[in-house]
C-alpha cells in the first residue's frame, strides 16, 4: 500500500491499461543477499517468488510477458538487480530506484546475460548515499553499497556498453520541485 501511494501508479495503470502489482517480501524486506557469506542467511529465494508471482498473475490476467517490467525502491532496488542477474529473461527490463550495486553482487551476476536496466538515484540520498556506504567486518572495510558511479560502471561493463557511448542531457527544471536538477546519462551500443 505504501508503494502504491508513493508512486501513484494506480491512476496511470487505469488510464493507460497496464497492471501495477506491489508485492511484499517477508517481513517487508527482500532477500537479495542470499548466498553472500557476510550477510545473515534466510534461504528465501525472492527471485523465484517474483517469477512465480508473474506466472500466477498470467493465469488470470492478460499479461504480455514481452512488456512485463520489474522495479524496486531501496531494498526493492537491490532485489531488482538480483532478479536481473538471476532471471534476465523473466522481465523485459529492470528499473532500480534509490539503490546501488551491493557487496557480493559482482560474483552473483558473473555469468548473467545483459539486461536493459534503468537507475534513478538522488545525490542527497542519505540512506543509500551517492558515494556509497562502507562497513567493517573482522577488521576489513568494504563497500556494502557501492557508489553510484561504480554501480553504473559495473552495469555498463556487464551489459557490454562502450564507455565512449555515454551521452548526458540536463532536463529542464520545473514541475513540483523546480529547484531540483535532473541529469540523464544514456549508454548506447550495449550488447543485446
Amino acid at each position: 500500500a505504501g508503494m502504491a501511494a508513493v508512486t501513484d501508479l494506480n491512476p496511470l495503470a487505469e488510464e493507460h491499461g497496464f497492471i501495477a502489482v506491489y508485492p511484499d517480501g517477508i517481513d517487508l524486506g527482500w532477500n537479495y543477499v542470499r548466498g553472500v557469506s557476510i550477510f545473515e542467511q534466510t534461504g528465501i529465494d525472492d527471485t523465484l517468488f517474483l517469477q512465480a508471482l508473474l506466472d500466477d498473475l498470467a493465469l488470470d490476467l492478460n499479461v504480455d510477458r514481452a512488456r512485463a517490467y520489474l522495479t524496486g525502491f531501496s531494498n526493492g532496488g537491490f532485489m531488482t538487480q538480483r532478479a536481473a542477474c538471476e532471471a534476465p529473461d523473466a522481465f523485459a527490463a529492470y528499473a532500480v530506484v534509490g539503490a546501488t550495486a551491493y557487496f557480493g553482487m559482482r560474483t552473483l551476476c558473473a555469468d548473467a546475460a545483459p539486461v536493459p536496466i534503468l537507475f534513478i538515484h538522488g545525490t542527497l540520498d542519505s540512506v543509500i548515499p551517492w558515494d556509497g556506504r562502507t562497513q567493517t567486518v573482522d577488521g576489513t572495510t568494504f563497500y556494502n553499497t557501492l557508489p553510484v558511479s561504480d554501480t553504473i560502471s559495473y552495469w555498463a561493463e556487464h551489459n557490454g556498453c562502450p564507455f565512449d557511448s555515454v551521452t548526458q542531457t540536463d532536463l529542464p527544471q520545473g514541475g513540483a520541485s523546480p529547484e531540483t536538477q535532473v541529469r540523464l546519462l544514456t549508454l548506447s551500443g550495449c550488447a543485446g
